[in-house]
C-alpha cells in the first residue's frame, strides 16, 4: 500500500503543470457529478395534486402548503400543483376539510375547442354549463360572497307540442361565510340571473345560503309586500334627505361634526279605489247615427266674373235715377 502511494506521488511529480490542472478539473467534475446523482436519487417524487386551477385556488393552496412547510412545484403555466407523491392523499384531505379548492366551474371557454360531430343535446348541455359557470364566477365577485353555484333548469324545446306552464327556473347557492347577505344583495343576484337567461322571471330565482336559509322566501311578487317595501324605501330616503339637509345647516353654525340629526318621518300612504256605476232608466241611448257630407266646387271663367261686376255696378246707378 505504501509503495502504491509512493508510485502515485512519483507519477504526480513527474507530470507537468497543464497535466496536473487537467487531472484536477476532471476529478472535481467526477465528484460533483456523483454528488448531484446522489442528491437527485434522494429527491422526493412529485405527483399532481390538482390541475386546471383558477388563480384564486392556486394562491390559497400554495399559501397553505407554505404554512405547513410542504415542498411543491407549479406546472402547466401555474394552473397545476405538484407535491411529494407520498403526501398527496393527506394533503388532499387537509385541503378538503378547509374547503379548498373551491372551483368556479367551467365557463364559456368550453367552446374554445371546436368539436365536430357532437349532438344538439350535448351542445345545449354545454351552453347551460357555461352559463352556470359564468354566473357563479360573477356572483362570487360580490362583496360578502365567498363562493357560489348556479343551477338553471331550461324547458325542453319541442317542435310540435309545448306546455305553456313550463318555464325556466334557477337556484343559486351562496356561501357568505360567517356573515349574512342583505336584501339588496339577494335582489342583485336574482336580477343578474333572471336577466342572463331568456324567459326567466325574477320570482323564479331561488337563493339559498350555506346555512340552509331560503333568502328569497318572502320576496315573491305580491302587491302587499311590494307596496310595503316601496313605502319603507321611500320613508328611509325621506328621513335621510331631511337629516342630511338639517345637519348641513347646523354644521355651518355649530361647526363640522358638532351636530347629530335624526329624523323620523310619517308618510301618508293611504290609497282609495272608487268604482261608480250609473243606471238612468229615462236616458235615451243613441241607436243609429248617420253623417252625410256634400262638397260642391264651381269654377267660373274670367270673362263671366267681369260681366258680373259690371252688372253689380250698373244696378245701383239705375236705381238712384
Amino acid at each position: 500500500m505504501k509503495s502504491l502511494s509512493q508510485q502515485l506521488l512519483a507519477i504526480w511529480r513527474a507530470l507537468g503543470l497543464n497535466q496536473r490542472i487537467t487531472i484536477g478539473v476532471a476529478a472535481a467534475a467526477v465528484i460533483a457529478g456523483m454528488v448531484a446523482l446522489v442528491a437527485w436519487s434522494h429527491r422526493p417524487q412529485m405527483q399532481l395534486l390538482y390541475g386546471r386551477l383558477s388563480d384564486k385556488d392556486v394562491s390559497e393552496i400554495t399559501s397553505l402548503l407554505t404554512e405547513q412547510s410542504i415542498q411543491y412545484q407549479l406546472g402547466t403555466g401555474g394552473t397545476s400543483i405538484y407535491v411529494p407523491s407520498d403526501q398527496v392523499a393527506k394533503i388532499r384531505m387537509d385541503l378538503a376539510s378547509k374547503g379548498v379548492p373551491e372551483g368556479d366551474g367551467v365557463g364559456f371557454e368550453i367552446f374554445d375547442r371546436t368539436n365536430f360531430g357532437i349532438s344538439d343535446f350535448v351542445q345545449r348541455t354545454n351552453y347551460t354549463r357555461a352559463l352556470q359557470g359564468e354566473l357563479a364566477r360573477t356572483i362570487s365577485q360580490l362583496h360578502g360572497v365567498r363562493s357560489a353555484r348556479v343551477m338553471i333548469v331550461l324547458p325542453e324545446n319541442r317542435l310540435l307540442f309545448s306546455d305553456a306552464k313550463t318555464k325556466p327556473t334557477a337556484s343559486v347557492f351562496v356561501d357568505a361565510g360567517d356573515g349574512a347577505l342583505g336584501q339588496e344583495a339577494v335582489n342583485s343576484i336574482r336580477f343578474l340571473v333572471a336577466n342572463s337567461v331568456e324567459g326567466l322571471q325574477v320570482d323564479d330565482v331561488a337563493v339559498i345560503d350555506s346555512g340552509g336559509n331560503v333568502l328569497t322566501e318572502n320576496m315573491k311578487d305580491d302587491g302587499a309586500f311590494g307596496a310595503a317595501s316601496s313605502q319603507m324605501k321611500l320613508k328611509k330616503n325621506v328621513e335621510e334627505y331631511l337629516s342630511t339637509k338639517v345637519e348641513s345647516m347646523l354644521d355651518k353654525v355649530l361647526g363640522p361634526g358638532n351636530a347629530v340629526v335624526r329624523v323620523s318621518a310619517e308618510l301618508e300612504s293611504d290609497a282609495t279605489t272608487k268604482t261608480q256605476e250609473t243606471f238612468d232608466p229615462d236616458g235615451q241611448v243613441l241607436r243609429t247615427e248617420t253623417t252625410t257630407e256634400d262638397t260642391t266646387s264651381t269654377t267660373e271663367s274670367d270673362r263671366t266674373r267681369q260681366d258680373r261686376r259690371q252688372i253689380q255696378r250698373a244696378i245701383p246707378q239705375g236705381s238712384h235715377r
